[in-house]
């Protein structure tokens, strides 16, 4: 599932108090009058991205907070998304404590594992967008289902949800058809679709364009050094994520939200936290579903 906040990197929110909450709206906003689906059927010039303030290609800290007997499916996946060609990544890895709750943090990507019980998802990416810009993503590995799952269904789901943290859409919605071989791509056959593949990169270089150079070690500290969102801020996601997992979407939660798609085999649903900001969630379903 993938949840969109806004931007990290070049993109602020608007502020009206000092303690530097962001101006939300209040009550209730309407939803946007035809959200989309940022997982779904879009190409590189509508599809939601980071902001880079210009340089080329995405630098992004991904914050591995998995349980070590994910780290090889971990590194693997970063290793093959920060080696395409064309590249326009340059990923930088920081190990974190184990953190199942999965908190988001402004300007970075967190990959955690943790058994979220039955809840239908093997896996889910969160993204929070504001004025259409990626801010903040997590993507979530659920262990009710991957516990018993063999290595190539592991390696396919997280390769799938850090996809969809950099912006990638699926490149195919259909889970019977014949695989393209990329891990953005809907398998019943996951040992096909383990990596991404030059289909993906390609895309990520329409977005972000080539990588220029990798990033010293005073720009790293720079990118660790962003303030976090404001606890009101993290306190509204909190309470996105209560109101699907209540099934309040189309009536009875906090915010205005919408499901964007719902199919067999996945679900995206859309929040209006205000302000232009929203969160999203998008659903990799196990199949029984």
């Amino acid at each position: 599932v993938i949840v969109i906040m806004a931007a990290v990197v070049g993109l602020a929110f608007a502020f009206t108090s000092s303690e530097g909450l962001p101006n939300l709206v209040t009550g209730e906003p309407p939803i946007v009058d035809e959200p989309t689906d940022p997982f779904s059927g879009k190409g590189p010039t509508d599809a939601n991205k980071w902001t880079t303030n210009g340089e080329g290609g995405l630098t992004l800290i991904v914050l591995d907070a998995l349980e070590g007997k994910w780290r090889r499916y971990f590194d693997k996946a970063i290793h093959e998304w920060d080696s395409g060609y064309p590249d326009a990544l340059n990923l930088i890895v920081k190990r974190v404590g184990r953190d199942t709750n999965c908190t988001e943090e402004k300007g970075k990507l967190k990959v955690c594992n943790g058994d979220y019980g039955e809840t239908k998802w093997r896996g889910l990416n969160e993204v929070v967008l504001q004025r259409d810009y990626i801010i903040s993503s997590v993507a979530k590995l659920n262990e009710y289902y991957l516990e018993a799952a063999d290595e190539d269904q592991r390696q396919y789901t997280i390769c799938h949800e850090i996809g969809h943290g950099f912006g990638l859409p699926h490149t195919d919605e259909i889970f019977h058809n014949e695989d393209l071989g990329n891990c953005m791509d809907y398998t019943s056959r996951p040992e096909n679709n383990k990596s991404p593949d030059k289909m993906n990169f390609s895309f990520l270089f329409d977005l972000y364009g080539s990588t220029d150079s990798k990033r010293s070690a005073l720009q790293d500290a720079e990118m660790e050094s962003i303030p976090d969102f404001p606890h009101e801020f993290h306190h509204r996601i909190a309470e996105a994520r209560l109101q699907i997992s209540n099934d309040m979407v189309s009536s009875g939660g906090t915010f205005p939200a919408a499901i964007l798609e719902r199919t067999e085999q996945s679900e995206s649903i859309i929040v209006d936290l205000g302000n232009d900001a929203y969160y999203v969630q998008n659903m990799l379903l196990v199949e029984k579903y």
